[in-house]
């Protein structure tokens, strides 16, 4: 006999056909069952793969190298990996030798940029371990000069001393703050619950989740930076990401529609990016944030538009998804899950006022360490959580920080900035203005954001006694924005290396060098035509 409630449902939906109800009703238990079967089968075997990581990739990694080598043996079967690394290799002496720059530090740092370009592109080993590769190549190579304006060529000893500090610079700490509130809203269901109550009232409609998905992901990196938001918003999806097969069009699409939301976002802020923060300085008179918003907010609103219609295009996920992702079983917070999301707000609220707080904190990096005390030290979190991390992810940025380090102090940029000053100068503002964009474009997508932002500082000074103040500003402003507009490759952005290292329970990676090419190059190309059209019109409207 049928409950009430499976009558009145039979009642409602099926015109009171009993049987035809209780149909649907088996079926739909059926694939809730299977669904999370699936998905505790998955958290399993995710659970083991952490406890025994070790000794399962020590024995795999020993029978991959043992098929490698059994294949260098014959001449037929030798691996394409190793033909990659030789070619790469090749590339570097070539370019060691060759003559295209006055100094030896600016070459043999031109040639490191190249190898480590290629390697990054065509993964021909893993990107963290190319990361790896660039301190040890930046003192073999010698590419750094003293900064006391002599400009020598540092010796080994010296070089590797500054290269190891350099790599634990203030946004390491971020990430690892980052991960620390991630793991927290993990380990204790509280991404769980949120992000199912959130997906209930968004509805099953892809093109509108993956819409608020890159909206959220763009407002978190104009509040607290493109560094800890992409990581936030990566964790309020993982357990829709979880429930999904590595391949899914629909997994490969939200992740990057909230990485190059991240990028995006990073442009909007005085605050939000290492590039703008660069930029406050040299930029004068100094812009305020009603002058900076008139114009980045609308770019970051049509830029979003444009990616969010090419990641649809190109990506042609499902038009819906799952029913049982949008099931609202919300429950009420536990006193941890309460004291947990506390800890975080506060966090995120220091962070978005850190510039009033610079006298205090001196930088966002001292506040990342808040979560990684409270956490660690209450218990919440434990040392395993802590092995957890995404060290991937942290190795890869730490080879980004040396490379950016390599390319400024071996003059390399400065020739660079030198040569483009020659080209620009005497031509209109807007041909400037694309030329300027297109090159810091380039430069950003093989060499990161930030080295592409360490090339606006010697521009303006070899500019300024040669353009008109409005033009200098145009310049540096839009070269500004245009360095978080590079998504290209893996190493382009923090947003760009956090999604590439992002894994699956079973240890799969979502996406991979196809996808960022795919996408990432079509994406910045469609921010570069935004600002040298919208962004141009703006500033000339508004007259900043």
């Amino acid at each position: 006999m049928p409950s009430y409630d499976g009558r009145a449902f039979a009642t409602i939906f099926y015109d009171g056909n009993i049987d035809g109800a209780e149909l649907e009703l088996k079926s739909y238990s059926r694939r809730q069952f299977a669904w999370k079967r699936n998905v505790f089968r998955r958290v399993l075997v995710g659970m083991e793969r952490k406890v025994e990581a070790a000794g399962m990739l020590q024995e795999s990694t020993q029978e991959i190298v043992g098929r490698s080598w059994e294949g260098m043996i014959s001449p037929l079967l030798i691996p394409a990996s190793l033909l990659g690394i030789l070619a790469c290799l090749v590339v570097l002496v070539i370019l060691v030798y060759a003559k295209i720059f006055d100094t030896s530090e600016q070459q043999n740092c031109f040639a490191m940029l190249v190898f480590v370009s290629l390697a990054w592109a065509t993964e021909v080993i893993p990107l963290f371990v190319t990361a790896l590769l660039v301190p040890m190549m930046a003192v073999f190579l010698r590419v750094l000069r003293s900064d006391d304006g002599l400009f020598n060529r540092l010796t080994a000893q010296q070089a590797s001393q500054r290269i190891l500090a350099s790599m634990f610079a203030p946004v390491i700490m971020l990430l690892l703050g980052s991960f620390s509130i991630t793991t927290a809203l993990g380990k204790y269901n509280v991404a769980d619950i949120m992000t199912t109550w959130a997906f209930s009232k968004i509805g099953t409609r892809f093109s509108t989740v993956l819409l608020i998905c890159m909206t959220v992901a763009t407002l978190a990196s104009i509040w607290v930076g493109n560094v800890v938001g992409p990581v936030l918003c990566f964790s309020l999806i993982q357990p829709i990401l979880r429930t999904l097969p590595p391949n899914s069009p629909f997994a490969r699409c939200l992740i990057m529609g909230i990485t190059f939301a991240s990028n995006i976002g990073g442009m909007a802020s005085l605050t939000s990016s290492l590039e703008n923060t660069t930029a406050i300085d040299i930029i004068q008179p100094r812009s305020s944030w009603t002058q900076w918003y008139s114009i980045t907010l609308p770019i970051c609103v049509v830029s979003d538009l444009a990616v969010w219609r090419l990641l649809l295009w190109n990506c042609k996920p499902a038009s819906h998804i799952p029913n049982y992702l949008t099931t609202n079983d919300r429950k009420a917070f536990s006193r941890k899950q309460l004291f947990i999301i506390f800890v975080t707000l506060l966090t995120l609220i220091f962070l978005c006022v850190e510039s009033q707080l610079a006298s205090m904190v001196g930088d966002p990096g001292v506040i990342a360490i808040i979560p990684m005390i409270v956490f660690f030290g209450s218990g919440l979190l434990i040392k395993e959580d802590f092995n957890n991390f995404l060290w991937t992810v942290v190795i890869l940025a730490m080879g980004g920080i040396t490379l950016g380090e390599a390319v400024e102090s071996s003059g390399l940029l400065h020739a660079v900035a030198q040569y483009l000053c020659a080209v620009i100068e005497d031509l209109s503002p807007w041909n400037a203005l694309v030329i300027t964009c297109s090159a810091i474009l380039v430069m950003s997508t093989f060499f990161s954001h930030s080295v592409g932002a360490l090339v606006i500082l010697p521009l303006v000074t070899n500019m300024k006694n040669t353009l008109p103040s409005a033009h200098l500003r145009l310049l540096t402003m839009s070269a500004t924005l245009m360095c978080s507009g590079a998504m290209g490759l893996p190493i382009s952005g923090f947003s760009n290396m956090i999604a590439a290292m992002h894994e699956s329970e079973v240890g799969v990676r979502y996406l991979s060098n196809k996808d960022f090419l795919k996408n990432g190059i079509p994406a910045s190309c469609l921010v570069l035509l935004i600002i040298v059209t919208i962004g141009y019109g703006l500033y000339l409207t508004i007259g900043h």
